[in-house]
């Protein structure tokens, strides 16, 4: 278990580096938003699969169907990055608001740490 926290903690240092970037100076306009929607949705794919990881350990850390709504979650927030219109930024900021609030306490403790920081790179990409 303290290897997958650890691997997993080195995977969080490793994304908020590279979350960070900025786009290449030749990039055109569409490629610069590109480049910050890859850059979002990594993010999110990292809590869905610290939830998945979270499912598969023994005795699971979190339940199957918090799994699921993350899952489920996850699977519109790439529809709503995908679609690149106006505000998609603030409809992802709702959501990861609204999948903490649908947790439940105990699994909520263990998911703050990874919603905070997938929320600070959605901010920070779209800056």
């Amino acid at each position: 278990m303290r290897v997958v926290l650890r691997v997993v903690r080195l995977a969080l240092v490793v994304m908020l580096v590279s979350s960070c970037a900025v786009p290449p100076p030749t990039l055109s306009p569409v490629g610069v938003a590109d480049f910050k929607a890859t850059q979002a949705l990594e993010a999110l794919a990292l809590v869905r699969n610290i939830a998945i990881a979270a499912h598969a350990t023994t005795p699971p850390l979190i339940s199957e169907k918090t799994t699921g709504a993350v899952v489920s979650w996850h699977r519109s927030t790439i529809i709503v990055v995908n679609a690149r219109e106006p505000g998609w930024e603030g409809r992802v900021l709702a959501a990861l608001t609204e999948l903490e609030q649908q947790l439940a306490a105990t699994e909520r403790a263990r998911f703050v740490p990874y919603l905070t920081l997938a929320r600070t790179v959605v901010q920070e990409v779209v800056r």
